[in-house]
């Protein structure tokens, strides 16, 4: 991750077209607005006011660019770039942020604009600036600039620009602008607490307001052993209380390649299963685990527990995963995907992806 050298409030650089050339169904009126009711909006949101947001406006020609606008892209703790359009400016812009910072970098587009080849694999807010999707598109691109910034500063080799993922040990430094900030004494490989606490303060505050109003209180949370468990317990420490915090438990030595076929979880479904009554039709239950890699183990706990709690309502909650293809195997059953929440698939990358390999409790996190 690079640094910028500053002793002000954040800077965050706004690179889109101005409308005068088409890229907007409706010209510069609805750019005037992208920004102002949109972008903006969502940038003081992200950083409660505490930030300063510059947009060059284009009226150039293709392929102009100035100084200014080089030492807004270089400096910006954040950059944000709608692709709307595909306006070459703003693809040159573009590609000079992708070559000069590792990070904080979040494209843009609404949905008529197809993702240029170069860039297709980037997470990309899609938007609407029209009627109910203007309050959604502020929220995405809070949301967004949360998750960018959150992974920049846990994550030495994060990054979302192509250049760096190419080279990934690259470092820039620009005298007063930029620099390389000095080698963690904890190695880039290893998470520490702070980073696991802020994870799960994360979670915590995603679902906070769900569960106090009453909109998804489980009746159990159930944690895949070991790390699962102690995540359900946090859990439960830290929103649900009163919520029985129960754990599955995975004989990994299994011969059979069987983890959960055991007389342990046989009694623990037996008791999840008396939870049902003549009031109550379903038992809700919340599987947590620490970390999603293969997505095996997931996978057969979920299938587990719904052949023995056939009336169960099951959803699944990560905390950590190095694997976006997850999602393949277990996404009809994590939680942010469910019609309470209805997140994108890129949103929980956003929420769940790390680079580290080891969780603070030596735990490897694999990428297969």
């Amino acid at each position: 991750m690079t640094d910028v050298v500053r002793s002000h409030k954040s800077q965050c650089f706004v690179m889109m077209p101005s409308g005068l050339h088409d890229e907007y169904k409706d010209g510069k009126k609805e750019a005037d607005f992208v920004y102002n009711g949109i972008v903006r909006k969502a940038i003081l949101e992200a950083f409660g006011g505490d930030v300063a947001v510059v947009r060059e406006t284009d009226s150039r020609k293709p392929g102009a660019i100035t100084r200014s606008i080089i030492e807004h892209v270089a400096g910006a703790d954040i950059c944000i770039v709608d692709i709307t359009g595909q306006n070459p400016n703003v693809f040159l812009e573009l590609g000079i942020r992708y070559a000069l910072r590792r990070s904080c970098t979040i494209l843009l587009k609404q949905e008529e604009t197809a993702n240029p080849f170069d860039i297709h694999n980037y997470r990309c807010v899609v938007y609407s600036p029209r009627f109910e999707g203007v309050e959604k598109a502020i929220r995405d691109i809070a949301d967004a600039i949360h998750s960018v910034l959150t992974l920049s500063k846990q994550q030495r080799l994060y990054t979302d620009s192509l250049v760096f993922e190419v080279y990934p040990e690259m470092a820039v430094t620009i005298p007063g602008v930029i620099r390389e900030p000095e080698e963690e004494t904890l190695s880039a490989q290893h998470m520490p607490w702070s980073e696991y606490w802020n994870q799960l303060e994360r979670v915590v505050e995603k679902m906070r307001n769900y569960f106090q109003d009453g909109r998804f209180v489980p009746d159990v949370v159930l944690g895949i052993s070991n790390g699962g468990l102690v995540y359900a317990d946090l859990l439960g420490r830290e929103l649900f209380s009163g919520i029985p915090i129960l754990s599955l438990w995975a004989d990994r030595q299994n011969k059979e390649g069987k983890f959960f076929e055991n007389a342990i979880n046989e009694a623990v479904v037996g008791a999840i299963s008396r939870l049902s009554s003549s009031s109550r039709e379903h038992a809700s239950i919340l599987l947590v685990d620490d970390i999603v890699a293969s997505g095996n183990t997931v996978v057969q706990a979920l299938n587990y527990l719904k052949k023995r709690i056939p009336f169960g309502e099951i959803v699944f909650l990560p905390l950590f995963s190095r694997n976006e293809k997850y999602f393949d195997l277990i996404k009809d059953d994590v939680i942010w995907l469910s019609e309470l929440f209805n997140w994108t698939e890129e949103a929980i990358v956003g929420m769940h992806a790390t680079d580290r390999i080891y969780l603070p409790y030596e735990k490897e996190i694999r990428s297969t």
